[in-house]
């Protein structure tokens, strides 16, 4: 994180700060990214997340109150007395094409919402997949029920994609398509695109290619490389396809091939990023929208008009994504926020967006400003910052921006915001206001501070929102926090805020943690490089502790009855004080080596500390100290997968509820496990819980669906309802099932049954059970409570796989740096992953059994410090084998990543589709005959597991003549068309 940001600054140096430079939207991915990291590896499991997800929706939505009635608190309509005010980031915007009344826009973390009064009311689609960014949506327009939604947030980074997802109900449940990605290969997706007469045949712009379907999104095919970004029909002629990435592609072939570049336009290396648009009233004429390379501001707009064979410069100034409405600035931040709509009637007019909209109404020679990112913009009208969408629909025009939805309907003369029913508020923080429970303030990503009180919503801080504090002795006096520890304060409820931590010269975080003194209103603490001290509501400041660390604090409690007692830290280390802040101590021997998210006291025992960790580690999410951080216990079992966010304490018999990034879980001595406590709650990412003791009441800011509330967690008065859990039982080789008690209401006592596995039987929270071969087998828990028990017997249908491949791995001495991943071959879904292993010694040495269907596949090795297995730190190696066969790769000296391609069926083999191709063996080491049928026109290609082309060939007579034998053993692809056949260079 450190490397990417030091790059960022020296990219953009002294443009630190200046609006519209991409610093925001930098710190912003960092923090996102920060929370999920493995310490050790330097990387994110992401297929520890979607293997949670997955688990989670097949459980279904929680169905017990006891499980929490959330409900969405506040409207989401807003007032103003600041600037920047919005709701929320909207990616993309598209009209049900037999309905132009229906709309649907896609949102980094919210997914799909739908319209069906031109914006004025919104219902969201994606509740069970909330967690799932959108950037593009398609429209059957045969049958309006069929939606498709490209998922990820392909400009801002802040969810990974799981492909393209099909509705055929109108959006009310959603499938996996053939284009179906692992959120561990970090792939994203930007737009989707359907043919205007063929409802099957698609096209999705992504960062790993171009691809496009012609069967209704069963299958898909990469149709060109590269990082692609938009991709349009010529109006007339859907045979001709454009796209773009950095550089233009055209095809003449319906997207079967393209061939990139095009005289007029800027090399590839001056172009950061590209967009198009055509328009139906000038088929022959493209437009092309370039921003630059070195500083992200505008490169160009080029134009042809001659279906894009050619182009040609329109403008090169103003700059159009830069913040200034003169456009006389320098820079931008094209790779994050970039737009161009033409009109369908008039092609001479032209929308472009960057931080504003723009206009121009002869093709692009001259651009006029006609919005503004500063509230109120009375020149020229109010949208939000950061356009990413600009589309003209029934003659309006729609600009989604990092702040909503909003349509024009007078050519961007005037503006009128459509997002008032969009609850998508990617919240930081809030603080509930404890003498008065129908307001909060809650601070948000790009649309500041907002007061929500008795039923309405007021804009009271710009920028992003961080933090907030009420005063729970005067409800007068707030405190808000931008990013990077700017705090503000009023006096008057919130009429107006002014700065009170100028005077600190320090540096903060991006989510600066700062806290009130329970005894004293008039004395803060916050978190910069050190903690600094207010005692008088924050006109003066001075410094608290003098540890000078390299990075910033992350996170701080102080105890509300013992206040002597606080805990503050940072991504390094957390340090505790019993006297005030005289002196300070470690604290942290018994807790695993992850980041620590969040920390909180017990508000009736001091000597109670709590904290919730970041990463993926399994079973490492709470631990429990009941000496002031002398030692710590597990609390995590039951608990999923997934980062801890945020911790809430009710200081009654160990309630806590922790917040991660699929919801809310609760827990506390009388329950068996964890309870999942998000009935009615979207799957979403929870920033931040606090707890009105006095109403029975806890809130959550969610990142992408605002603020919610709920009642408490009440203790059971019937007997619990057992259920049970259990991890993947396809198991490769003779191994183990894992279960877990999922009941509710459960006291602590658990009696498990396994006839048929080892151990048959146990009363531990979640014990783990081999299964020797392949059955069907039973599980039965029995649980109880005060007023009586309840059973659960399962069918588990274990499957035993024969292990045809063994990974065999001797580390260096940093095994938690290594991992390794198994794909598809040319990109294709990950099929086995291990690692990183952290809990492995130096030099140690472990054989992973690994069961594969034949075909070919990709081995990648990875190294998150860059410096391989061997040789710098050790002499680590792998080797993956062919059980009793053969050798299929090997190695270790390497930098951050190694690839092998590789095949368990050595042998020709000729796809279903081919099936009319002939393939004849010449010699014994890779030379082949290849007969085509005499229809076949066109050229065929040979690429190796990783796409890389080796050789074209033009056939003749329907025959060519393919040599592997310069190259080394292998599987090779030879493409004919749609068509493969693979061969292998034994």
């Amino acid at each position: 994180m450190d490397e990417v940001r030091n790059a960022f600054r020296e990219q953009t140096l002294g443009q630190e700060g200046i609006k519209g430079k991409g610093q925001k939207a930098m710190e912003r991915l960092l923090w996102y990214t920060n929370g999920r990291l493995d310490r050790n590896t330097g990387r994110t499991d992401l297929g520890a997340f979607e293997r949670t997800f997955a688990e989670l929706r097949e459980r279904g939505p929680v169905g017990t109150t006891k499980s929490g009635l959330w409900m969405e608190f506040g409207p989401s309509a807003w007032n103003s007395t600041s600037y920047t005010p919005g709701n929320g980031r909207v990616n993309v915007v598209v009209a049900d094409p037999s309905d132009a009344q229906t709309l649907y826009i896609g949102t980094p973390s919210s997914g799909v919402w739908k319209s069906s009064n031109y914006g004025q009311d919104w219902v969201p689609l994606f509740d069970d997949l909330a967690a799932v960014g959108v950037t593009g949506i398609a429209v059957d327009p045969m049958n309006s029920g069929v939606l498709y939604a490209s998922t990820g947030d392909g400009f801002g980074g802040d969810t990974y994609s799981l492909g393209v997802v099909k509705s055929a109900d109108g959006g009310a449940t959603w499938t996996i398509t053939g284009l179906s990605w692992s959120t561990h290969q970090v792939r994203t997706t930007r737009r989707l695109l359907m043919h205007p007469a063929d409802p099957n045949m698609l096209f999705c712009a992504a960062n790993n290619g171009l691809w496009r379907s012609t069967d209704g999104a069963s299958s898909w095919e990469r149709v060109a490389e590269g990082s692609f970004y938009d991709v349009e029909f010529k109006p007339d002629d859907p045979t001709i396809v454009h796209a773009c990435g950095t550089a233009y592609f055209r095809s003449t072939d319906g997207g079967a091939t393209f061939q990139s570049g095009a005289p007029g336009l800027p090399p590839d290396v001056q172009v950061e990023r590209m967009h198009l648009a055509v328009s139906a009233a000038d088929p022959q004429m493209v437009y092309a929208l370039c921003g630059r390379s070195d500083n992200n501001g505008f490169r160009g707009l080029y134009r042809s008009t001659d279906g894009g064979l050619t182009f040609t410069t329109r403008s090169t100034t103003p700059n159009i994504f830069g913040y200034q409405q003169s456009g006389s600035d320098v820079g931008g931040q094209c790779w994050y926020d970039m737009a161009l709509a033409v009109d369908p009637v008039d092609p001479d007019i032209l929308y472009a967006g960057g931080i504003n909209v723009w206009k121009s109404s002869n093709g692009g020679s001259t651009w006029q400003v006609k919005s503004f990112w500063y509230w109120p913009a009375t020149n020229w009208g109010y949208t939000h910052a950061d356009i990413h969408a600009l589309e003209v629909i029934n003659g309006s025009l729609f600009c989604g921006s990092d702040g909503g939805l909003y349509r024009s309907d007078t050519g961007a003369n005037s503006w009128i915001d459509l997002s008032a029913d969009l609850s998508i508020g990617q919240c930081y923080r809030l603080a509930v206001d404890l003498l008065n429970n129908d307001r909060v303030l809650v601070g948000t990503q790009d649309n500041g501070s907002d007061l929500l009180e008795n039923g309405t919503r007021t804009h009271v801080l710009g920028s992003d929102g961080m933090e907030a504090i009420v005063d729970p002795s005067d409800d007068q006096i707030l405190f808000a926090c931008q990013q990077n520890g700017g705090i503000f304060r009023s006096l008057d409820g919130g009429q107006t805020f002014g700065p009170v931590s100028n005077s600190i010269s320090e540096e903060a975080g991006w989510v600066m943690p700062y806290v009130m003194h329970p005894n004293d209103p008039l004395t803060l603490f916050a978190g910069y490089r050190n903690l600094w001290m207010t005692t008088d509501r924050g006109d003066t400041w001075a410094q608290f502790t003098f540890f000078n660390p390299q990075v910033p604090v992350t996170h701080l409690a102080i105890s509300s009855s013992q206040p002597d007692i606080m805990v503050y830290g940072n991504r390094a280390w957390t340090r505790r004080s019993t006297d005030g802040g005289a002196t300070w101590s470690f604290i942290g021997p018994g807790l695993p080596d992850l980041d620590i998210t969040a920390v909180a006291i017990d508000p009736n025992d001091p000597a109670v500390i709590w904290v919730g960790l970041s990463g993926f580690l399994e079973g490492h999410k709470v631990y429990m100290s009941t000496d002031t951080g002398n030692t710590w216990v597990d609390r995590s079992s039951g608990l999923p997968n997934l980062p801890i966010n945020t911790l809430a304490l009710t200081g009654g018999n160990n309630g806590i509820y922790v917040g991660t990034d699929l919801g809310v879980w609760y827990t506390d001595d009388q329950l068996s496990t964890w309870q999942e406590f998000s009935g009615g709650l979207p799957r979403i990412m929870v920033t931040e819980l606090e707890l009105d003791t006095a109403e029975q009441t806890i809130y959550a800011a969610t990142y992408g669906r605002g603020i919610w509330r709920s009642p408490f967690y009440t203790a059971p008065n019937s007997p619990p309802v057992a259920a049970i859990g259990h991890g993947i039982t396809e198991l490769c080789g003779p191994g183990t099932v894992s279960f877990n008690d999922l009941s509710q209401g459960a006291y602590p006592s658990w009696d498990w049954q396994f006839p048929g596995g080892i151990p048959t039987s146990s009363t531990d929270a979640a014990p783990v059970v081999a299964y020797a071969a392949d059955g069907q087998y039973t599980a039965t828990l029995t649980v109880g409570n005060a007023y009586g028990q309840d059973m659960i017997s399962v069918p588990i249908d274990v499957t035993v796989m024969n292990a045809e491949l063994e990974m065999q791995l001797v580390f260096d001495n940093y095994p938690g740096e290594t991992s390794w991943s198994i794909h598809q071959a040319n990109g294709g879904a990950l099929v086995a992953s291990g690692g990183p292993y952290a809990g492995s010694s130096a030099a140690s040495s472990i054989t992973v059994p690994i069961c594969l269907p034949h075909g070919c596949y990709t081995l990648t090795m990875h190294d998150a410090f860059g410096d391989g297995m061997c040789c710098d730190v050790g002499n680590g190696n792998y080797v993956l084998m062919h059980v009793g066969q053969a050798l299929l790769a090997s190695g270790g000296d390497f930098d951050a990543e190694e690839s092998t391609g590789f095949c368990l069926d050595l042998g020709v083999s000729v796809d279903d589709a081919a099936a009319n191709v002939t393939i004849r063996t010449l010699s014994n080491d890779g030379l082949y005959a290849v007969e085509l049928a005499p229809t076949f026109i066109g050229k065929a290609r040979t690429i190796d597991l990783l796409g890389r082309e080796l050789r074209t060939y033009r056939p003749e007579n329907g025959r060519l003549l393919v040599d592997l034998r310069p190259h080394p053993a292998g599987c090779y692809m030879l493409l004919l068309g749609q068509n493969a056949v693979r061969l292998i260079r034994p």
